[in-house]
């Protein structure tokens, strides 16, 4: 229990900023004490998880996403770093961390910092280090953007869909001296964490500007859905910048117009997918995108298409669709392209989408129908 003891009280430390470190020494030992401290179980208290630092890139004096000025600010984005307290640069500089949250952390480039990796330490000692590099330039190298002022930006499409007809796209206008390089960062609204950095190089002021996100997080994932922000800003920092809000949706929920939910999966006659009703003729649109596998009729499926899915490994199968406008077999579509009218061919009971989702390699191809209901519940929240 000695050990104990020891381990429990320095590892509870590690959140010690506000309160002092003999009041974590007697809630450590009074935790050993009841049973609850150490590795002996109980239900005792934790120790933090360590910081996992994935990125740092610039947002103040930068001169490019990755290259920031002495005096400068970096953001390093991951994941438990909130109790981070210092970070290193190249040639083991150190600043105090700002802002910290748990996917995010600020720091000040200070005057002796060379380029390098950063490297983020919380008050465990314990450190973790981005895969990127941060290049280190003099504070002169980076011109003065006072002067640049946002004056519009909107989102182009109030929701956007990932891959889709509908891209995550910012239009802006702006007043400065010159063309500038803008930065675009892409914001998720919930955690205020920066997914994704975009720099757009000479823009030109008082003229119509634009900027499309691909969905990706900057780590190279499909970002989640939800709400998210554009903010736009001079690369270098400074002026007066701004933003725009939109909905971001990795699916497009496939039936327009107003419908109901019937029958899910099984639905005590081996029922594989989901029915979805709504006025006859109304549009079918693809969930996701992907490659026309097979576009076709059938006695009980009716006319139906098969979508593999782009960057998903998943089939999405469509029933009960009209005979005109379907796309062609070996033709690629669009999340939120029309595919089909909504209609009750084949074997149904008015119209209706019979909706079903397989799992890899596919549908009738060794895959599993996977039930559809739940996500197709949230891109109905969304879309």
């Amino acid at each position: 229990m000695g050990n104990a003891q020891t381990w429990s009280a320095r590892r509870i430390l590690a959140p010690a900023s506000a309160l002092s470190a003999s009041l974590f020494l007697l809630v450590a030992v009074a935790a050993a004490q009841s049973g609850g401290g150490g590795q002996s179980g109980g239900g005792g208290l934790l120790p933090p998880a360590p910081p996992e630092a994935a990125d740092a890139t610039c947002v103040e004096k930068c001169l490019s996403l990755r290259e920031v000025a002495e005096g400068g600010r970096i953001e390093v984005t991951g994941k438990h770093l909130g109790l981070v307290e210092t970070v290193r640069f190249g040639g083991r500089a150190e600043a105090k961390a700002l802002q910290p949250s748990e996917s995010r952390v600020v720091a000040i480039v200070p005057k002796e910092a060379k380029s390098g990796k950063v490297t983020v330490i919380d008050a465990a000692g314990n450190r973790s280090t981005t895969s990127s590099v941060i290049e280190v330039a003099a504070a002169a190298a980076v011109q003065d953007a006072g002067s640049f002022r946002l004056r519009e930006a909107t989102a182009a499409n109030p929701v956007a869909f990932f891959l889709g007809v509908k891209p995550a796209q910012v239009n802006y206008l702006f007043e400065a001296q010159g063309p500038t390089d803008i930065r675009v960062d892409v914001i998720h609204a919930g955690s205020g964490e920066t997914v994704a950095s975009i720099v757009e190089e000479s823009q030109q002021p008082f003229s119509a500007n634009s900027a499309t996100w691909n969905g990706r997080r900057s780590d190279g994932r499909i970002a989640r859905s939800g709400e998210y922000r554009f903010k736009v800003s001079p690369l270098s920092g400074g002026g007066q910048s701004g933003g725009a809000d939109f909905t971001f949706t990795d699916h497009r929920f496939p039936v327009g117009g107003r419908h109901t939910y019937g029958d899910g999966l099984g639905a005590g006659r081996d029922h594989m997918g989901q029915d979805i009703f709504a006025a006859c003729g109304k549009p079918i649109y693809a969930a996701r995108a992907g490659t026309i596998q097979t576009s076709a009729y059938h006695g009980s499926a009716g006319y139906y298409v098969v979508v593999d899915g782009r960057k998903s490994s998943l089939d999405y199968v469509y029933m009960h669709l009209g005979r005109g406008g379907r796309p062609k077999e070996g033709q690629r579509v669009k999340t939120g392209e029309l595919i089909g009218l909504n209609s009750d061919s084949g074997n149904a009971s008015g119209c209706h989408l019979h909706f079903e989702i397989w799992s890899a390699p596919g549908w009738y191809e060794g895959g599993e129908p996977i039930d559809p209901t739940p996500l197709m519940k949230r891109w109905d929240r969304f879309s």
